[in-house]
């Protein structure tokens, strides 16, 4: 009876919250590959650079995760990450890092020790599978 008594209080009291307000600052929206750009590039996986520099976010599998550069080009900095991360990381990119529109590069780390090929093709074929889920074209780079 004291456990029916307690899910109906806490059922009660959580129904009566009000949800935050927009106006609120502890609010912060989060964008979704829903709200970048549609693809505007004609550029392919066979020929990522035909159409200039890099300038979308690049993702790159490591043995022990993931680097995400979140635009800018592929030489700026990346950010190390786990491939659990990895959908909020890309959600959380302005709208401005995505000027070829919702295409985002894809490669294996190049130099690597055979004990890292199994962990690396791994996290590769994760981030392909979550970046495809989103409905982003995954670029794909070779391997220098």
């Amino acid at each position: 009876m004291l456990g029916r008594a307690l899910l109906v209080l806490s059922v009660g009291v959580t129904s009566c919250r009000t949800p935050p307000s927009a106006s609120d600052p502890s609010v912060v929206p989060t964008p979704s590959a829903n709200a970048i750009p549609s693809t505007t590039s004609s550029a392919t996986p066979t020929a990522p650079r035909d159409e200039g520099p890099w300038e979308n976010p690049f993702v790159v599998a490591v043995a022990d995760g993931l680097l995400l550069n979140g635009g800018g080009g592929v030489d700026a900095p990346a950010a190390h990450i786990r491939v659990s991360e990895l959908k909020d990381k890309i959600n959380a990119l302005p709208a401005s890092a995505w000027k070829r529109g919702k295409q985002v590069g894809l490669q294996r780390m190049g130099i690597v020790s055979r004990s890292d090929e199994a962990k690396i093709d791994a996290n590769f074929q994760e981030a392909d599978r979550v970046l495809t889920s989103m409905g982003l074209d995954v670029v794909l780079f070779p391997t220098n």
